[in-house]
C-alpha cells in the first residue's frame, strides 16, 4: 500500500490562494536556500565510500527516499547509466523543514569512478522496500529500466512527480519547470534558488555525462535534481486532493471513488482485515503489516503519531489520513501511474538495434541497388555474425566472471562501424583503423582478444568468397611494410594461380604482342625524316 498510514497526512486548513505563496512553499524555499545545502553532500567516488553510503542510508530508517539518474544516452541503444544522486529523509511530520533544521546529506554516487559500479546493487534493499516511497521525476523515461540493466535495482513504492504534473495539467512538465511553479522565489533575482537550478538544467540536461572529473556546476546541478521533491509530492499531493475537491460535484469521481472503496474492502477482506475495514472512521494502524521482518520499531511509531494525529484533529474533515487520501481519484491516479512506471523494467527488446534502420546500412543498400557499390550476400552475412557476437559480449554469454560487461550491445560496439566493417572486409588491425582509427574501447583493449575475433570472422569470409569465385583479388595493399602475414597468403596464393593458367609459350607469345618489331621503329623514323625535309623545302 503506497500511502501509509501516520505518515501520509495531508492538512488542508491552511488557506492558499496560489502555490507559491503556501506556507509549505515558503518555507520550503528558506530551508533550501540555507547554508548548510552548499556543504551538506558527499561524492561517493570509491568502494569504500558506497559501502558507508548505504549504511549510512539504513541507519537513517528512511521514509522517503529521492533519486535520480544521470545518463549518456545518444540514442535508446547506448544507454549509460553515468550518475546516481540519492537523499533520504525520516519524517512523520507533513510540515516543511523549517530555516533551522539540517537538510539531508545528498549523495553523488560516480558509478563510472574504479570499483563503485560493482557496489551499487547494495542499494537494492532501499528501493524494494515497500515501507519507503521512491520520489523521481519521470522514473518512466529510463531510471527503471537502467537500474533494472546495470544493477538488479526493482524499485516498490514510487511517486513519480511528472505523472503528478499531468494529472495536474501543469502548463510545464520538466522538474526544474515544476519547481518554478511551487518555489518560485518573490524577487526576480538571477542568484535564487529555483532561477539558478533553471539555467543549470538548460546547460547540463543533455551534457556528456562519462565526462571526468565532474565540474562543480554539474555537480550541483545534480544535487537540484533530488532536493525538492519531497516537498513536491507532499504540495501536489495537496493540490491533487485540491482538485477533487473543486470537482465534488461530478457525477464520474464519485463512481471513481465508490470503485476505490469496494477495490480496498476487496483487497483487505483477502488480506484478512475486514474488521478494519468495515468501519471506515477507526484508522487501521497495521497496514504497513507485522510479517514485515525488522518493520516492528517503524510501526510502532507509526501508531503513536497516527494517533497523536487523531487526537489533535478528530473528525477534521481537512485533515486527511491514508485511508482517505486513498479515496482522492486524481491522487490515486498520479499514484497508480507511478506503480506502472515501476513495472518498465529492461528486456533484450529494448536493447536490440534494428539493422534496417541503421543509417549507414540502408545508404549501402540503395548504393548497391544502384550499381554504384558491391554489397553481397556473403557482406551481409559477415554482418550478421558481428551484430551477434557484438551481443554475445555484451550479455556476458562468453565472458569469463571476471571479464563481464553486462550492458547494452551499442556501448561495446557501434551499429554503424560493424556495417563498415562488413563492407570493407578490413582483414588486419591497420585496415580496421583505415576505416575508424581511433576504436572502441573494447577492441582497443588487445588483452581480451576481442579484435582477433572481429579480424577472423572478416578473413573467414573473405576466403569464402575467394573460393566460391566472387573475390578474384582480395587485397591490394599500397606499401608492403603494413601487410599482414594473412594479406602476403593471399597475393601468393593470387599470383600462383596467375601462374598455373599462364604456358610459358602464352606468356613469350604475350611478350611479342605487346613490344613492337624493330622494323616498325626503323620505319616509323624514316617517315618522320621525309615529313620534315619536305617541311623544309616548300618553305624555300
Amino acid at each position: 500500500k503506497c500511502l501509509r498510514d501516520g505518515l501520509d497526512v495531508i492538512n488542508l486548513t491552511t488557506e492558499t490562494t496560489s502555490p507559491n505563496t503556501s506556507a509549505t512553499a515558503a518555507a520550503t524555499q528558506a530551508a533550501y536556500n540555507h547554508t548548510d545545502w552548499d556543504t551538506n553532500w558527499v561524492l561517493v567516488d570509491t568502494p569504500q565510500k558506497m559501502e558507508q553510503c548505504v549504511k549510512e542510508l539504513m541507519e537513517s530508517n528512511p521514509s522517503e527516499l529521492s533519486f535520480d539518474l544521470e545518463m549518456y544516452n545518444e540514442s535508446k541503444y547506448t544507454v549509460m547509466t553515468c550518475l546516481i544522486q540519492i537523499t533520504a529523509t525520516n519524517s512523520h511530520s507533513t510540515t516543511a523543514l523549517p530555516s533551522s533544521t539540517t537538510p539531508p546529506t545528498e549523495y553523488i554516487i560516480d558509478v563510472l569512478a574504479h570499483g563503485v559500479w560493482e557496489k551499487v546493487s547494495l542499494l537494492q534493499p532501499l528501493f524494494a522496500d515497500p515501507s519507503i516511497v521512491k520520489i523521481g521525476h519521470g522514473i518512466g523515461g529510463m531510471d527503471t529500466s537502467s537500474l533494472h540493466r546495470d544493477f538488479g535495482i526493482f524499485i516498490v513504492n514510487a511517486f513519480d512527480t511528472l505523472e503528478a504534473a499531468n494529472v495536474l495539467r501543469l502548463p510545464h512538465k520538466n522538474l526544474a519547470a515544476v519547481c518554478r511553479h511551487y518555489f518560485n522565489s518573490y524577487d526576480n533575482d538571477d542568484t535564487t534558488t529555483t532561477t539558478h537550478y533553471q539555467n543549470l538544467k538548460a546547460r547540463y540536461q543533455a551534457a556528456d555525462w562519462r565526462r571526468r572529473p565532474l565540474t562543480e556546476p554539474m555537480i550541483k546541478y545534480a544535487r537540484y535534481d533530488i532536493r525538492f521533491l519531497k516537498q513536491l509530492r507532499l504540495l501536489m499531493m495537496e493540490d491533487l486532493i485540491k482538485l477533487d475537491l473543486q470537482n465534488s460535484n461530478n457525477n464520474d469521481n464519485e463512481h471513481v471513488k465508490l470503485a476505490l472503496q469496494q477495490t480496498l474492502q476487496k483487497i483487505d477482506q483477502a488480506e484478512g482485515d475486514t474488521d478494519e475495514v468495515a468501519d471506515t472512521n477507526v484508522i487501521n494502524n497495521n497496514d504497513d503489516g507485522d510479517d514485515q521482518d525488522g518493520h516492528d520499531d517503524k510501526i510502532e511509531t507509526t501508531t503513536t503519531t497516527n494517533d497523536q494525529h487523531q487526537q489533535q484533529q478528530p473528525n477534521d474533515p481537512l485533515v486527511l489520513q491514508a485511508k482517505d487520501l486513498r479515496m482522492q481519484p486524481s491522487l490515486m491516479k498520479a499514484i497508480t501511474k507511478s506503480q506502472e512506471r515501476c513495472l518498465q523494467l529492461w528486456n533484450v527488446v529494448i536493447g536490440s538495434e534494428p539493422i534496417t534502420r541503421n543509417h549507414e546500412y540502408t545508404s549501402l543498400v540503395r548504393r548497391s541497388e544502384i550499381g554504384q557499390i558491391q554489397y553481397n550476400a556473403s557482406q551481409a552475412i559477415l554482418l550478421t555474425k558481428l551484430v551477434d557476437w557484438r551481443y554475445q559480449v555484451a550479455t556476458a554469454k562468453t565472458q569469463k566472471q571476471h571479464n563481464s560487461y553486462s550492458c547494452l550491445p551499442g556501448l561495446i560496439c557501434p551499429l554503424s562501424l560493424l556495417v563498415l566493417i562488413s563492407w570493407k572486409r578490413p582483414t588486419s588491425e591497420n585496415e580496421l583503423r583505415k576505416i575508424q582509427y581511433f576504436l572502441p574501447g573494447i577492441l582497443e583493449n588487445k588483452d581480451n582478444g576481442y579484435l582477433n575475433q572481429i579480424i577472423e570472422l572478416v578473413q573467414t569470409s573473405v576466403q569464402k568468397d575467394i573460393q566460391n569465385g566472387i573475390l578474384t583479388v582480395a587485397k591490394k595493399p599500397k606499401s608492403i611494410d603494413i601487410l599482414s602475414d594473412y594479406d602476403l597468403k593471399l597475393a601468393a596464393a593470387e599470383k600462383e594461380n596467375i601462374r598455373q593458367t599462364t604456358t610459358p609459350m602464352e606468356e613469350k607469345e604475350n611478350v611479342r604482342q605487346t613490344t613492337p618489331p624493330m622494323e616498325v621503329g626503323i620505319a616509323i623514323a624514316g617517315v618522320a625524316i621525309v615529313a620534315a625535309f619536305l617541311m623544309m623545302k616548300m618553305k624555300r
